[in-house]
C-alpha cells in the first residue's frame, strides 16, 4: 500500500490546468499478440491527448513505454481464436464518436477497475 500512496501523490502533482478537449475515435485496431491480444477503437490524432500525456509523464517513469493512445474493447477474456474472429469482424467495420475529456482517472485493478482519485482539466 506504500507505492500505491507514492502513485497518489505523483497523480495529485500533474498539472491539469489545460481547457477540457474533445477525442475523436475513429475505426478498429489490434495489438495481435497470441498470448493477450487486444482488439480496440482508434483515436484520431490529438496535440491535446498528447500534451496531457507529456504531463503524466512528468510524474511517471514511461521511458521504456510508447505512446500508443486507444480505448480497449476485448482483452482479457478475449482467446486467440476469438480473437482472429472478431478482428476478422471489425478490421474494416466503420465506427466514429467523439467525447469530451474533462478530467482524468487514477485506477485500482480489483477484478474490475476502480477509479480511485480524480484530477479534473481547468483553464
Amino acid at each position: 500500500m506504500e507505492l500505491e500512496g507514492d502513485i497518489h501523490t505523483a497523480f495529485q502533482k500533474i498539472n491539469t490546468e489545460m481547457p477540457p478537449f474533445e477525442i475523436e475515435l475513429n475505426g478498429f485496431g489490434s495489438f495481435p499478440n497470441p498470448k493477450n491480444p487486444v482488439l480496440y477503437v482508434h483515436p484520431t490524432k490529438n496535440l491535446h491527448l498528447t500534451e496531457l500525456y507529456q504531463r503524466v509523464k512528468q510524474q511517471f517513469n514511461f521511458d521504456k513505454y510508447s505512446f500508443h493512445p486507444h480505448m480497449t474493447v476485448g482483452y482479457r477474456n478475449l482467446t486467440w481464436e476469438n480473437y482472429l474472429k472478431a478482428w476478422e469482424k471489425y478490421k474494416a467495420k466503420e465506427y466514429q464518436t467523439k467525447f469530451l475529456v474533462e478530467k482524468i482517472l487514477l485506477l485500482r485493478h480489483e477484478e474490475q477497475w476502480i477509479p480511485i482519485a480524480e484530477k479534473k482539466l481547468t483553464k
